[in-house]
């Protein structure tokens, strides 16, 4: 063999030091990875598509055989209605609590604290403007708070004093902020108004649909993040206003 065991043995104690300083910033990046890493979750539901029964003439049944079957045309339909604007605009006109988000920064990690945040903020008026900015609430052991923005040049003086439980007015917003005390965090608190637009596109954006079984009529509904409990209440409000919105559509044509 030509391998020379000693001399490469040489090698590596002559040039010790380089391995021992790799071997520290390997782990150095592999801590820093583990302290920044957020699991991701599958959040999903299954939905039984109805097949629509229709007569067809001759012609028509002999046209089916070069075209698509009319149950894969339903559940394509179907999938197009489940992501339209306007009934996942009207799943967000049901879910309030998703007008808001509240965010927790940390030196490594950035979690959205959704229903798990030391505070609740109820908002009766936010002005167009007030949608693109981070505001950041420091909240005093006293029970009062301040709120300010987040690297916006433009509000980088905005300094709002308050109080948990009494009403706030200003020119960007309108709102009451109330304690979670069963979480007792004595921490920062950051919270983004979020508009019905921009919820539209995130979740639009996100969903994913699949048939469980080939040929089968049910579709499963699926999302995948950092926040499952999240992603469930969305789909199952989805799912809802879904049913919702055929029965509808089904007595109004029975009462026709």
């Amino acid at each position: 063999s030509s391998f020379d065991f000693k001399e490469w043995l040489s090698i590596f104690f002559h040039y010790w030091y380089l391995f021992v300083i790799g071997l520290i910033l390997s782990l150095g990046v592999a801590y820093l990875q583990n302290r920044k890493y957020l699991p991701t979750f599958l959040s999903s539901g299954t939905l039984i598509i109805e097949n629509e029964k229709t007569e067809m003439s001759g012609t028509q049944a002999l046209m089916q055989g070069f075209t698509v079957n009319d149950g894969l045309r339903n559940m394509q339909n179907q999938i197009i209605v489940l992501q339209s604007n306007d009934l996942i605009t009207k799943v967000f006109d049901s879910l309030p609590e998703f007008q808001i988000d509240y965010i927790s920064q940390g030196n490594f990690k950035t979690r959205n604290l959704y229903k798990n945040s030391p505070v609740f903020i109820r908002n009766d008026y936010v002005a167009p403007e007030a949608y693109n900015i981070l505001f950041k609430m420091s909240i005093n052991p006293n029970g009062t708070f301040k709120i300010t923005a987040v690297d916006n040049k433009m509000y980088e003086d905005l300094l709002i004093n308050g109080k948990f439980g009494k009403p706030i007015q200003h020119n960007l917003f309108f709102i009451t902020t109330t304690k979670n005390y069963a979480l007792n965090e004595k921490r920062d608190v950051y919270f983004q108004f979020r508009s019905k637009e921009s919820l539209v596109a995130e979740f639009t954006s996100r969903l994913r649909f699949n048939t469980l079984v080939e040929g089968a009529s049910v579709l499963q509904v699926s999302l995948e993040s950092e926040n499952p409990d999240r992603d469930v209440d969305f789909i199952n409000a989805l799912l809802g206003t879904y049913l919702e919105d055929n029965l509808d559509k089904k007595n109004i044509v029975a009462s026709r």
